[in-house]
C-alpha cells in the first residue's frame, strides 16, 4: 500500500476485509509522515490499526522521508 499519507482511510475503509476469515496474509504499507499531517494520524497510530486486525510486524524500515512495514497475520 503506498497511497501518500492516507493509509490510515484505506486500513479503516478495509476494517470487514482485515477482521474476517479472507483477510490477506501478509500487508506492506508504506508510511509517508510528512503526509499523514493532511489526514490526522501518527505512524504509531498507523500500525497500531494494523495490529489489531491480529497482524504482527515482521519488518520495518525507515528509509529517507519513508517508513517500511511489512505485516504478516497471525502469531
Amino acid at each position: 500500500m503506498d497511497i501518500e499519507g492516507a493509509e490510515i482511510l484505506a486500513i479503516k475503509g478495509m476494517r470487514e476485509l482485515l477482521g474476517s476469515g479472507q483477510a490477506p496474509r501478509a500487508i506492506f504499507i508504506e508510511i509517508h509522515p510528512a503526509f499523514l499531517g493532511m489526514f490526522g494520524p501518527s505512524p504509531n497510530e498507523v500500525m497500531m490499526l494494523v495490529q489489531s486486525f491480529g497482524y504482527r510486524m515482521e519488518q520495518m524500515v525507515e528509509s529517507h522521508d519513508q517508513i517500511h512495514c511489512m505485516f504478516v497475520k497471525g502469531a
